[in-house]
């Protein structure tokens, strides 16, 4: 038993010395380890550095545009109507036609028009004629009176010498107060002559332009768009029976603040996107005085294009007033616009939250009218997640 109880007694101490050795070992290796460890917080610190793209703060000059779009509109459009009232005899058109400046569109019948100016252009010939009658009545009456005076005086001369020297004297009286009438009326038809002739004329007139009003007639070449009559209708005065258009030149309606229309003049150039075309239209009509409902100026641009159909969507490109040497920073380099512009200038590692007052955007670039250096860089995009003070490093531009 005292045998057995040495050997295991001798057993423990040998485990026990064993396992110390095998502890110092693992306590080295440690502080091996702790010796030749990197710093982890450092390794960690530079992992999650935010990288971020920067852009210069720049002078440039722009030359702004605004774009605007509207529907295309016939140049000219014509409601047409009779002047007259009566039966349509012939309709020579359909909708679509195209017709010249002059062309009869529809007709009425005349007969009872025809009649009329019959009638008026007699009376005024007869009209006519009665004066230049009278002109030479008037001739003879004036001879004819001054040889009756002559009578007259004669027989006075004779004096009271016999019952029959003053009856002749009295007939003599008598016919030279009747020829005296008759030029005073024959001179009262002359001297009126004109008059009498105009309203005969105006009568006649009158009466061949209803004539030809009876006949409905293109006042400029175009496209027929609508025809409301058709032979044997009766159509009154004013009724619309007709629209014909100018589809070959084309109008675009616009409706533009007032900094636009200062910088737009009658006859300028416009150029007009249709269909991914540029087409140079040009400036018709400008409205210098705004609406007083919307401040808005009225304008119209004219374009020909013979693929350009009346109704169609088109883009006018109006210029706005030169920008010389403002300082102008990306677009999305602006944290926000509702409540005051915000930008991160980049400064040594830091950002630095600078408020600025924006101008105008153009294309992907606002301007800047206050708040910053020329010689900053700015970040240029993904501000959102950014914080003042926050420590970030470059990005390498590939």
């Amino acid at each position: 038993m005292n045998h057995m109880a040495r050997n295991c007694g001798g057993i423990s101490v040998a485990r026990l010395i064993a396992a110390l050795a095998a502890f110092a070992v693992s306590i080295a290796a440690c502080a091996l380890l702790l010796v030749t460890e990197p710093e982890p917080e450092a390794a960690l610190r530079e992992a999650f550095l935010l990288k971020v793209v920067v852009a210069p703060v720049q002078r440039e000059t722009l030359a702004p545009t605004e774009r605007l779009i509207g529907r295309l509109q016939p140049a000219r459009r014509a409601d047409l109507k009779f002047e007259v009232t009566g039966l349509v005899e012939e309709r020579s058109v359909e909708p679509g036609m195209t017709v010249n400046k002059g062309d009869v569109l529809i007709s009425l019948v005349k007969d009872d028009l025809q009649d009329v100016h019959v009638d008026t252009q007699a009376s005024y010939e007869m009209e006519m004629a009665s004066i230049e009658r009278d002109r030479r009545l008037l001739k003879l009456s004036k001879k004819n009176q001054l040889l009756q005076a002559n009578e007259v005086a004669r027989l006075e001369q004779l004096g009271q010498k016999s019952l029959s020297s003053v009856s002749q004297l009295d007939a003599a009286s008598q016919l030279a107060y009747n020829l005296e009438a008759e030029v005073a009326r024959l001179q009262h038809s002359v001297d009126t002559a004109g008059p009498r002739t105009s309203l005969q004329r105006s009568a006649r007139d009158r009466a061949k332009r209803n004539l030809q009003r009876t006949e409905l007639k293109a006042p400029f070449a175009g496209t027929i768009n609508s025809v409301a009559v058709d032979a044997g209708d009766t159509v009154s005065i004013n009724d619309p029976v007709l629209t014909l258009i100018d589809a070959k030149n084309l109008d675009l309606y616009l409706e533009v603040r007032g900094e636009v229309v200062a910088n737009l003049q009658l006859g300028q150039i416009i150029p007009v996107e249709l269909d991914n075309r540029i087409l140079q239209a040009r400036l018709q009509a400008l409205a210098l005085d705004p609406d007083p409902l919307t401040s808005t100026h009225a304008i119209r641009i004219r374009l020909t294009d013979s693929l350009a159909r009346p109704g169609m969507l088109a883009a006018a490109v109006l210029p706005l007033g030169v920008m010389r040497e403002v300082q102008t920073i990306p677009v999305a380099s602006v944290l926000s616009i509702s409540t005051g512009a915000d930008v991160f200038v980049y400064l040594d590692g830091r950002l630095s939250k600078t408020p600025i007052k924006l101008g105008a955007r153009v294309g992907d670039r606002y301007v800047v009218r206050s708040g910053l250096p020329d010689d900053v860089m700015v970040v240029a995009r993904d501000v959102a997640a950014m914080s003042d003070g926050q420590s970030v490093t470059l990005e390498q531009s590939s």
